[in-house]
């Protein structure tokens, strides 16, 4: 990927490759599914693209455990994570109901979503798309829910955070 000058436009580049991605993987080639991916920019060098696959969340550990490692040892300056995810969004008074998180895989009125996520190692950013899909299971549509994109707060993510080292300011 080409460096953009400034480290936020390296971020919107990213967020904005990966919403192209998951549309051409989902809609244009009309695949199953968005194998989840972690893509390393790398100064001076090629990127280095992570496919990725677990059934448990140790594998999950363990991946996000040898990306860091890879990102350490090419000097990473950025990262971007995609994956397709279940959601649940939960008003205060359903949460205040239920006595705290439901893990969305058990949330009847979950939704469908393709998570992507970036970071430099001091900024994390998100973009949610919702996956519509036809009467054949197809997603037709990838619809961006920015209620939930990090544009309105703060953003966690265990499966990111910490892959790119956060920069000290001199």
């Amino acid at each position: 990927m080409p460096m953009p000058t400034h480290q936020n436009e390296v971020l919107d580049l990213l967020l904005e490759h990966g919403q192209d991605h998951a549309r051409t993987i989902l809609i244009k080639e009309r695949q199953k599914e968005l194998a989840p991916l972690y893509h390393l920019v790398v100064p001076d060098e090629q990127d280095v693209l992570v496919p990725c696959r677990w059934s448990n969340d140790f594998e999950k550990e363990v991946t996000v455990s040898i990306v860091k490692s890879i990102a350490r040892e090419k000097g990473a300056v950025a990262v971007l994570f995609m994956t397709e995810a279940w959601m649940s969004i939960q008003t205060p008074e359903e949460h205040k109901r239920q006595a705290g998180w439901m893990r969305p895989s058990l949330d009847p009125k979950r939704i469908e979503a393709v998570i992507i996520a970036v970071s430099d190692g001091n900024e994390m950013r998100m973009v949610t798309l919702e996956m519509k899909r036809g009467p054949t299971g197809r997603v037709t549509d990838l619809v961006r829910d920015a209620k939930i994109d990090s544009n309105n707060g703060s953003v966690m993510s265990w499966m990111v955070d910490g892959i790119i080292p956060p920069k000290t300011i001199n």
